[in-house]
């Protein structure tokens, strides 16, 4: 006979950290940990190395509120919240999926936004680099197919990876530390986004990366002069253009028009918005003069460049298949669905982002991972038990 009394009294207590060597899949040797340790020991971390956590979050509510709510908890209170709110949208689960994760609905609607996530995540790279003093170098980009319900008969097959669901344009570091996620139209191609890429990358985490590596849909020729004239960073991935010659001519043209096209890099860091923009447009004309059609021309002058240089582009390309195969096995309850509303899918992206930098800074911490080569990463999602059920 199950005695539940003693059920409920062990659940009350802490989490034990167990050792799985017994059996047939851990024989290795290797130790798990529970989720909620890894979480309760990072949340200390960001908020030991950023002082001003706590303060910025009450900024960023403020903002997103137009000026007319302040946040209503203490600084341990919220922490303890919205960690939680991470691991719930993060890890996919549903509100009946547990009574713990009710209390959470409220504070979810109210206190999570993309801008208060996208501060997590400048504040875990920030924690990591003073951790590590890691120096990132590029960031590798792609997208990565996400299933969704079908929720009428009206639905329509997705446009690049043949199912029904959303896609999620992802960003990770040459350390496979993640640095970028969004929801993305499946008409859309990477290039097309590779300014908001880069405005977030370089100009809100501060990385200075200074190359970008993707398959063919993420480096065009456009794609090359806008990434290039916004942060001086070189379009290093596969492509088929054909090889222009450098002459004098195109040098002399180039020159002549520097300025505007200095003005077009400063237009792009304003806003990443008119990288969309540029990128699906064939012909811009300012002054009688095509702008497109120049910045075309100087992207391929970069692209010849980069052609003849060996940079392992394919061991790149295949490492982020590393990280998409790890954000998957996070969100693995559910089958990997994503159960959400249209606009708040780009939320559940972006949490379950923050959760792989969260594994990643703790494996670090715990030296549970050592990057020797391309391929090999701290970020193993597989020593964590995702969920324990009381």
């Amino acid at each position: 006979m199950i005695c539940w009394k003693n059920k409920l009294e062990i659940a009350d207590e802490p989490y034990p950290e167990f050792n799985f060597a017994s059996e047939s899949e851990m024989e290795d040797g290797i130790k798990r940990v529970y989720f909620q340790h890894v979480m309760d020991k990072v949340v200390e971390l960001v908020k030991e190395n950023n002082p001003d956590w706590f303060d910025m979050h009450k900024e960023v509510f403020f903002e997103t509120t137009d000026y007319m709510f302040e946040l209503t908890y203490d600084e341990n209170t919220f922490s303890k919240l919205f960690y939680e709110a991470l691991g719930f949208m993060g890890r996919n689960f549903r509100y009946r999926d547990d009574d713990r994760f009710l209390p959470l609905e409220y504070f979810i609607n109210r206190y999570i936004s993309e801008q208060s996530l996208d501060m997590e995540h400048y504040f875990l790279h920030n924690t990591l680099l003073k951790l590590t003093n890691t120096n990132n170098s590029l960031v590798i980009i792609d997208t990565k197919g996400e299933i969704s319900r079908k929720k009428s008969i009206l639905t329509t097959i997705h446009g690049r990876y043949r199912t029904v669901g959303y896609t999620d344009l992802r960003a990770i570091f040459d350390s496979l530390f993640p640095a970028y996620s969004s929801k993305c139209k499946s008409s859309d191609s990477e290039a097309m986004h590779i300014i908001e890429i880069l405005n977030h990358v370089n100009g809100f985490l501060n990385a200075n990366i200074g190359v970008y590596v993707g398959d063919c849909h993420t480096t065009s020729k456009v794609a090359a002069a806008m990434s290039y004239l916004s942060y001086h960073v070189i379009a290093a991935g596969r492509t088929k253009i054909k090889t222009v010659e450098l002459t004098k001519s195109m040098k002399e043209k180039i020159k002549a028009n520097l300025e505007l096209l200095n003005k077009v890099g400063k237009l792009l860091r304003t806003d990443g918005g008119y990288g969309t923009i540029i990128a699906s447009k064939e012909h811009i004309y300012v002054n009688g003069m095509n702008i497109r059609a120049w910045l075309d021309d100087f992207g391929s002058v970069i692209l010849t460049k980069v052609i003849g240089e060996d940079l392992q582009i394919d061991d790149l390309c295949n490492s982020i298949e590393t990280s998409h195969r790890s954000k998957r096995v996070l969100r693995i309850i559910e089958r990997g669905v994503t159960r959400t509303k249209d606009y708040n899918v780009g939320i559940m992206f972006k949490a379950s982002e923050l959760l792989m930098c969260i594994v990643y800074t703790h494996n670090i911490v715990e030296n549970r991972g050592i990057l020797k080569k391309i391929g090999e990463t701290p970020m193993n999602v597989h020593d964590v038990i995702l969920y324990a059920p009381v």
